[in-house]
């Protein structure tokens, strides 16, 4: 089997998602009081890290490529609500249930 690392990386991503998880979790602990996590290399995706890392923590967590993503929905007027990009998807609105 190929080594998952360089797969990634081949793909543009130099990190495999259990190391990304396991980096912001070693942030999370260093800093447990923090509002929210900005996890801002554009060389990492996080687009399907967000929700759950978001949940587990139970703060904002905005990767580079998501707040892309975003930005580029506002500005073509795209609703995004699936909550694909954790709280992000959820500006300007009330929580679901209200």
């Amino acid at each position: 089997m190929s080594d998952p690392i360089q797969v990634v990386g081949d793909l543009g991503w130099p990190l495999a998602n259990e190391r990304l998880v396991e980096a912001a979790r070693a942030v999370r602990k260093a800093d447990p009081k923090a509002d929210g996590m900005l996890i801002g290399d554009a060389g990492v995706s996080t687009l399907g890290l967000i929700e759950g890392l978001e949940q587990e923590f139970d703060i904002p967590v905005i990767g580079a490529d998501g707040a892309m993503v975003w930005g580029l929905a506002r500005a073509l007027g795209v609703d995004l609500r699936d909550g694909s990009l954790g709280w992000m998807t959820h500006v300007g609105r009330p929580p679901s249930g209200q």
